[in-house]
């Protein structure tokens, strides 16, 4: 079980071993495993599938505005839908549902700071965007078809 749940919900894996690793020291507390940096080290793994997700959520969120802020006759937009395609894909390969309730929280900045980078790498005021993140998590990872997620942000603010 373990075995499977280690190729398909990575995540959810290094929480259940770090769980294991924990009740294991008050049982065998006399030898010589490092039990409290063991367990750091599997909950780091799993933060940085987390990590892993978000900065691609965050690039995929980055992109969205310098399509949607961009003229449509911008000779980077073809090479930014693309990047959006790959931030999509890096998501969608390495999301698992068991960290929705870790990332969502998190996409809220990742939303700030893209919408701040974008408007700034286009020298446009950042007000032409939503303050508020208009995608959901599910959105963002694959029902929204990529090129309608920079059409919902055109007038939206």
């Amino acid at each position: 079980m373990d075995g499977d749940l280690y190729q398909d919900d990575f995540y959810t894996w290094t929480r259940r071993q770090a769980a294991a690793l924990r009740s294991l020291t008050t049982r065998q507390p006399g030898n010589e495993v490092d039990w409290p940096n063991l367990i750091e080290e599997v909950e780091t793994l799993g933060r940085s599938e987390v990590s892993r997700v978000r900065s691609a959520l965050y690039r995929l969120m980055e992109h969205t505005c310098l399509v949607a802020l961009a003229p449509p006759d911008h000779s980077d937009i073809p090479h930014w839908l693309g990047e959006m395609r790959a931030f999509r894909g890096e998501a969608v390969d390495d999301y698992r549902p068991s960290m929705q309730q870790v990332l969502t929280p998190k996409l809220d900045t990742a939303w700030a700071d893209a919408r701040d980078a974008a408007a700034r790498k286009l020298a446009q005021p950042v007000e032409r965007l939503p303050e508020k993140r208009p995608f959901t998590l599910q959105a963002l990872l694959h029902e929204i078809p990529l090129d309608e997620l920079p059409e919902r942000l055109r007038g939206a603010a």
